[in-house]
């Protein structure tokens, strides 16, 4: 987005992390606080970008951008205005699944799922996922798998379809299905999420050696995935058969991810206990 340069943190910034109590620190909380100012980067874009507003006004994707530098910079109230604007002038699918998001944003949800339920969107794999949210959302497990099906129909192979596939069987621990669209959603992209899931799965069937391995590719993909390296670790710890190198190697992502997540109470628990 022509953005050229950080903003460097502030001394006062650097200090609430530095000091001699040494606080527990969390990577989590340091992203969230957002040291490097990524929302006035946003801001001065779209300051920037609106200079040319006269010029291209009547350009849905100029106006599409704008929102976009809006919602970035935290601004999603303003966002609106402009997403409008673009999906007056082009109601394309693109800009009304993010007007859809958008909505979702601004807390509008009984709006944001009559959008994702337009004809418009009605061959979109991503609005029927929406719509699954909205629906488990009330709890209605039927009515989600529905959706969940109509996108798996429009695309067997889409990674956000079969991942949220197998999540619902594994909810209702249809071990062997669930598999299944982890499976193929792993051709699409190898994640750290969808591998521990994978590997929770396997090990539901007693299969330990393949959730070892699926367990062991998501930590390394993501090293700093609590979830993953909390279910490696007792992957090994809690096996009857215990194999102290397997029970190191898990240690070794256990230390590493204490460094950033000092605060987790699960992680110094499993320290403690190996």
């Amino acid at each position: 987005n022509g953005v050229e340069s950080f903003e460097l943190p502030s001394a006062l910034e650097i200090k609430k992390y530095l000091g001699p109590t040494q606080p527990r620190i969390s990577l989590k909380e340091i992203v969230n606080e957002d040291p490097l100012a990524l929302q006035k980067i946003f801001k001065k874009e779209f300051g920037s970008s609106l200079q040319k507003y006269d010029r291209f006004k009547d350009s849905p994707k100029y106006l599409h951008h704008l929102s976009d530098l809006l919602r970035l910079s935290n601004e999603s109230h303003k966002a609106k205005e402009y997403m409008l604007k673009a999906k007056d002038i082009q109601p394309s699918k693109l800009i009304i699944q993010d007007y859809g998001d958008l909505l979702i944003e601004l807390g509008d949800h009984d709006q944001s799922e009559k959008i994702f339920g337009s004809t418009a969107l009605s061959s979109s794999t991503y609005a029927n996922l929406r719509l699954a949210f909205f629906s488990l959302k009330r709890q209605d497990t039927s009515s989600a798998s529905g959706f969940i099906d109509k996108a798996i129909e429009l695309d067997p192979s889409d990674y956000r379809a079969n991942m949220f596939a197998g999540s619902m069987r594994l909810w209702q621990k249809q071990w062997e299905e669930a598999i299944r669209f982890f499976r193929v959603a792993t051709q699409k992209k190898r994640s750290s999420p969808l591998l521990v899931n994978l590997a929770y799965a396997y090990l539901r069937l007693n299969q330990h050696e393949k959730a070892e391995r699926a367990a062991r590719e998501a930590v390394n993909i993501n090293p700093l995935n609590l979830n993953a390296v909390i279910f490696y670790a007792d992957l090994f710890f809690l096996n009857k058969k215990r194999n102290e190198a397997k029970i190191l190697s898990s240690l070794k992502f256990l230390e590493y991810i204490s460094q950033f997540e000092q605060k987790e109470p699960s992680i110094r628990e499993r320290l403690a206990r190996a």
